[in-house]
């Protein structure tokens, strides 16, 4: 009897932390497709685990900048748009049918988060390679590097993808139209500092090249 026990709690071990590993990779289709599996684990078991994770010390902020010819006006028109805070907003607006916006917020913060998890990494390999090479480029040059590498990924790709089709809610238009990605950091003030009215500092963390808006095959 005692070994039966011990055999299921070993398979309850294991499967715990096979399905918390799963949930926590980082964004890809199983995980989406099985979203309402990882909405019901986090709220049964995941949620327990925030007692031990450091607090968040900052908040993101996703911009999307368009330029383009005003067709009324004939002039160079740039519109900004920050889309990370309307989809938490949209989020708790329509909970509990929120699945739409649980997606969303899944796929793009992830992204966000992934984007600058690679920024990190890329400028650690730019830095072994230059140790190994005795050679040292400007800011200028590894920061076009680290945004090439960045605009690779799938990550990245996934929020040209959102640009789009922000473009297309906000009545941008296509043709001859450019934007760029840029992704900042907002400090979280200490709690003792709540209540001040001292501005928080935004500090950008990439500001991505320019890219057509219609891409033409």
């Amino acid at each position: 009897m005692k070994n039966i026990a011990v055999f299921i709690t070993f398979c309850l071990f294991i499967a715990y932390w096979s399905l918390t590993l799963f949930f926590t990779f980082p964004e890809n289709p199983m995980n989406v497709r099985n979203l309402k599996y990882r909405q019901y684990f986090e709220a049964h078991f995941y949620q327990n685990w925030s007692f031990f994770a450091p607090p968040a010390t900052f908040n993101e902020r996703l911009y999307f900048s368009y330029i383009y010819n005003d067709p009324i006006t004939n002039t160079q028109k740039v519109r900004t748009f920050e889309t990370l805070v309307p989809i938490t907003q949209e989020k708790k607006k329509k909970a509990p049918f929120n699945r739409k916006q649980d997606v969303l917020d899944y796929v793009i913060c992830g992204s966000v988060h992934e984007v600058q998890n690679k920024i990190k990494e890329v400028y650690d390999i730019i830095k072994v390679e230059e140790k190994r090479n005795q050679k040292s480029s400007s800011i200028e040059e590894k920061n076009k590097k680290v945004i090439e590498e960045i605009e690779k990924t799938e990550s990245f790709h996934n929020l040209q993808n959102y640009a789009k089709i922000v473009a297309e809610k906000n009545g941008i238009p296509k043709i001859d139209t450019q934007y760029k990605i840029t992704i900042t950091n907002i400090d979280i003030p200490k709690y003792v500092n709540k209540s001040s009215q001292i501005k928080r500092e935004e500090k950008t963390v990439i500001s991505s090249n320019l890219h057509p808006l219609k891409t033409t095959k």
